[in-house]
């Protein structure tokens, strides 16, 4: 993985773009030197990447590992990083995992999306695995909705 050069910093009617420096947002805390990885295809999430930032930019799934009981805790934040409505990403769970959370119902198999028309540059999502029943959103900004 690299380190993240350019971080979008949203604080209610307030941006903060920060340019040059290895930082991550963390729901309320800005962070240095954490391991990022770049996307601009779909992409399967390995146990190797639990606590990345992953910036998506592209039109596609980041599937998350299986869901275990030796994978509680495994969790990732996924970032949207493209222009404001430029990418829609999908966080999709293996078949016969859930992913739910922050306001969205746990669905058998079903993928969180950042849609097209409402994605944002800086939407995120952090998930953290629960076990072998699947995954919980414990973190979310931006408007990401259930795959129909």
């Amino acid at each position: 993985g690299t380190t993240s050069d350019y971080v979008l910093f949203d604080v209610g009617n307030v941006r903060l773009d920060v340019v040059g420096v290895d930082l991550r947002y963390d729901e309320t805390c800005l962070h240095a030197n954490v391991y990022t990885l770049t996307k601009t295809a779909s992409y399967s999430l390995a146990y190797a990447d639990c606590g990345a930032i992953v910036l998506a930019a592209t039109n596609g799934d980041m599937t998350l590992p299986t869901a275990a009981a030796s994978m509680v805790g495994w969790g990732c934040t996924i970032v949207n990083n493209g222009n404001d409505a430029q990418y829609a990403i999908s966080v999709s769970p293996a078949a016969g995992d859930f992913v739910g959370g922050c306001g969205l119902s746990s669905v058998d198999g079903k993928d969180v999306e950042n849609t097209l028309g409402t994605a944002k540059k800086g939407d995120l999502i952090k998930v953290s695995c629960q076990g072998a029943s699947g995954y919980k959103i414990t973190a979310m900004h931006g408007t990401w909705v259930k795959e129909a």
